[in-house]
């Protein structure tokens, strides 16, 4: 009985701390830097968790810590390229999106980012592209298809417009 109760209360105590770790995305790669603090990829997952959070800066710092560890590693140099987007630095955003897609080409979300980035730039014909070949990867991605569609409307082809804005069939 005693053993029974000492292995029920380990396992309890690995079931409490096993649920601390896995409370939020920061706490869980907050441990897997921990436990593999050379990892770029856990590196640059707890940078975007506190990027959500708006912890801006420390986010930051890891995405680059990051970068630091793996150069070649496109989701830093993507949520890099988010947080300037978002605060109006369009020329990092730029940099980093760019980085993104070389480091990781096949991307549709950093080749989105891209295609708005360039649309704030006003480069409409950028825009174009990079919707274009973001639907050439992925062809029913969402938020690639409503930004096309939004381009069409913008250059006056509502016609062209409704084939993007509408659900596929």
């Amino acid at each position: 009985k005693v053993l029974g109760f000492c292995l029920a209360a380990w396992f309890l105590a690995l079931s409490v701390e096993r649920n601390r770790i896995y409370r939020s995305g920061e706490s869980f790669y907050r441990a897997a830097v921990s436990c593999n603090p050379l990892s770029a990829r856990a590196w640059s997952s707890l940078g975007a968790a506190l990027l959500l959070k708006g912890e801006n800066e420390a986010g930051v710092a890891h995405l680059r810590r990051a970068i630091a560890l793996d150069p070649g590693l496109g989701t830093p140099h993507y949520n890099l390229a988010r947080l300037a987007f978002a605060q109006g630095r369009l020329t990092e955003a730029r940099e980093e999106v760019e980085r993104a897609i070389k480091n990781a080409p096949g991307d549709v979300e950093a080749m989105v980012l891209s295609a708005l980035v360039a649309e704030r730039r006003g480069d409409l014909a950028g825009m174009r592209r990079g919707l274009e070949k973001a639907l050439a990867v992925l062809p029913g991605h969402a938020l690639a298809r409503y930004n096309l569609g939004r381009y069409w409307l913008l250059v006056g082809r509502r016609d062209l417009a409704a084939a993007f804005l509408t659900p596929p069939q």
